[in-house]
């Protein structure tokens, strides 16, 4: 009986064929072949395992080139081997881009039909790792890889290359050190195995085993076949045997009533699909001799079967986890966008009708945002234990783990600020973390336990921020001596005005740290206008000129302005007998002795202000005398109301007296 099912046609229509048996492998594999030339081939080869070792012989042109150099076979000796004629796709036509391939030590061979779509980033790996390359192919990354991978374990080396490795293949392994049996794995491009007497064989398609076999099976997807010369085993892509049955009533009837058990335990709007890891077939004309018997397999289905649901596999970089929910994905992948930049600035850059204004302004604005990974998003069934809520999927790309590692208990001494503080995440990474809380006060958050995990985004979210900073420029200061005017005296004859420098920055952040930054314009909005001050150089007796002159030798301020009530004053620490100087030209207005202010001076500056110089020790001034700026006008001391030797210093406007808005002498310096 022949099984033939509906199997989609490929693009690429290199053959296949594979033999292990009793029989001299090299013309069963010759003659099968020749039977798939009609597929269109442009090299051939095959690779024979004798005597401890795997001979191989290969070339360019049509197969009878083959047949020549081995004699139709006779000079191959060995009852297990691999053949295949190729159409080239990566690689032109040659011998050395001939299958089969091997690796390194010639210890594994392997034949392929398909396309490794990633091929040339796992070649840039093996690379790495020190493999070497002697043809073009795609498919010599095949013999490589299984060797990184093969720890004296043929099938747990498969199933991790099978992990790896996107596109689509059918594939003939033999390894050396298993020298009985030969390997069949199928993914996307079609691959069939029979039982012949005395053997068993594959093949890309039927016409190459009709002469030896009429019990042919296709092998399914993600499926591999462990064949020996009396056995054939099943295996699906993780390392699960898969076991044959004879009445799939029994079997139907078994997994219905499982699925509705699963039905009510998983809650979700999905579709169960039945176990992968049992194969039906009408009528089991080939039994492996392992094989399990109908009531030892339905037993199995019933404690181990892999019920699955519908699901969507999510690859970032080289991460795959699955999902219940895809739209979780995209969802907080938004929240982290909106985390580096903000809700406005977001929508801003999402608005696609209206670009960006760039500023002209001081300021800053965020003007891009992407992510720096691709995010792949594929529909696929999987086991029930292994698919993410939709909170483990929000923790999956948040921190790469789907547990929280750290967690807090708000209490009453607790607030959000002081959580995120003292576990070194900010007070908007907490809300990111804990979306729970937002929006609740105080007391809904007592008791609640939130999450202070560290952010690991497993995704680096990039943004770009547009910066504009304007500089004042300083204008300066030009003074012209006038003669006309009073000493000290100034007028400013032209207004000065600061110009402007504009600096535009391109900053771009990673995650939020800034990765780097550069310049974009630098230039200049307006040249400052100089100032231009006349200044008096005419001396008036008796008149001040506005440049005040510290009264004494020392600095220091023992009581200053308003240090107590009244004190429109400052004291300034002197010892008796220290000079005392005129703050600035004037007309002495009293020198003499009073109550409290002991021996003082009080001077009319003709310009506004009046200046009183109290506790003197000696004068050395009258009434009446005109004084110049820094003239000697008597000596510091301790008379009258005084708490030790000291200068009492006023400046006081338009009067003598003592009004309650007198200055502070010290904004006059």
């Amino acid at each position: 009986m022949i099984f033939i099912k509906e199997v989609k046609e490929q693009e690429n229509m290199c053959g296949i064929v594979g033999y292990i048996g009793n029989r001299q492998a090299a013309p069963i594999l010759l003659d099968g072949l020749a039977k798939l030339e009609y597929r269109g081939y442009d090299s051939a080869g095959l690779a024979v395992y004798n005597d401890g070792k795997i001979d191989m012989i290969k070339s360019k042109g049509r197969l009878k080139v083959l047949s020549e150099l081995t004699h139709d076979g006779a000079t191959l000796p060995g009852t297990m081997g691999i053949g295949h004629t190729r159409w080239a796709t990566h690689g032109s036509p040659s011998d050395v881009n001939a299958h089969p391939h091997f690796n390194a030590d010639k210890s594994i061979v392997v034949v392929h039909n398909g396309i490794i779509e990633n091929y040339l980033k796992l070649k840039k790996k093996l690379k790495k790792r020190g493999y070497e390359f002697v043809s073009e192919t795609d498919t010599e990354i095949i013999a490589h890889l299984l060797d990184y991978y093969y720890q004296g374990n043929p099938l747990q080396a498969i199933t991790k290359i099978m992990h790896r490795m996107e596109g689509s293949y059918a594939l003939g392994i033999i390894f050396k050190d298993h020298p009985n049996e030969l390997y069949a794995v199928r993914k996307d491009s079609p691959l069939i195995v029979g039982h012949t007497d005395g053997g068993n064989i594959i093949a890309s398609d039927v016409p190459a085993v009709l002469r030896y076999t009429r019990e042919v099976y296709f092998i399914e997807n993600e499926e591999i076949v462990r064949m020996t010369e009396a056995s054939m085993e099943f295996f699906n892509v993780d390392e699960e045997p898969i076991g044959l049955i004879t009445d799939k009533s029994e079997y139907d009837n078994l997994v219905n009533k499982q699925k509705e058990e699963l039905s009510k335990k998983y809650e979700k709007q999905t579709v169960i699909k039945s176990p992968t890891n049992v194969r039906l077939e009408k009528e089991v004309t080939l039994l492996p001799l392992n094989t399990l018997d109908s009531q030892s397999v339905l037993e199995t289905v019933a404690e181990k079967a892999n019920f699955q649901v519908s699901a969507y596999k999510i690859s970032i970089n080289e991460e795959q986890f699955v999902v219940e929910d895809a739209n979780v994905v995209t969802n907080t992948l938004l929240e982290l966008m909106v985390h580096y930049t903000g809700v406005e600035d977001i929508q801003k850059i999402m608005d696609i009708e209206n670009e960006i204004t760039p500023l002209t302004e001081a300021g800053s604005q965020y003007i891009g945002a992407k992510l720096l990974e691709p995010v792949k998003v594929e529909t696929e069934y999987a086991n029930l234990d292994g698919i993410l809520s939709r909170e483990e999927t929000r923790r999956m790309v948040l921190y790469r783990q789907t547990q929280p590692q750290k967690t807090v208990l708000f209490n009453e001494d607790s607030s959000l600020w002081d959580i995120a503080t003292e576990n070194g995440l900010t007070e908007e990474e907490l809300h990111l973390l804990n979306p729970q809380i937002n929006g609740l006060s105080w007391n809904e958050l007592l008791g609640m336990e939130l999450d202070v995990t560290p952010l690991n985004p497993m995704i680096i979210v990039e943004t770009e921020k547009e910066k504009v900073e304007i500089t004042e420029l300083p204008y300066d200061v030009e003074y012209i001596d006038d003669s006309t005017l009073p000493k000290g005296e100034t007028v400013i004859e032209q207004e000065g005005q600061n110009g402007q420098s504009l600096k535009r920055l391109n900053i771009v952040y990673e995650n939020g740290v800034q990765s780097s930054l550069s310049v974009v314009e630098d230039s200049q909005l307006s040249e400052p206008v100089k100032q231009i001050v006349k200044r008096g150089t005419k001396v008036i007796s008796g008149v001040g000129s506005g440049n005040w002159i510290w009264p004494t030798t020392t600095r220091s301020v023992t009581c200053g302005y308003l240090c107590y009530s009244g004190h429109y004053a400052i004291d300034i620490q002197a010892y008796i007998g220290q000079p005392v100087y005129a703050a600035d030209g004037g007309v002495v207005i009293s020198a003499g002795y009073s109550n409290g202010y002991g021996n003082n001076i009080l001077i009319d500056h003709k310009n506004g202000y009046y200046t009183r110089y109290a506790h003197l020790n000696s004068l050395n001034v009258s009434a009446g005398d005109s004084v110049q700026g820094g003239q000697t006008i008597g000596e510091a001391g301790n008379t009258g109301n005084s708490t030790g030797p000291h200068l009492h210093f006023e400046i006081r406007p338009n009067t003598g007296s003592q009004p309650s808005y007198a200055p502070n002498p010290l904004d006059f310096y």
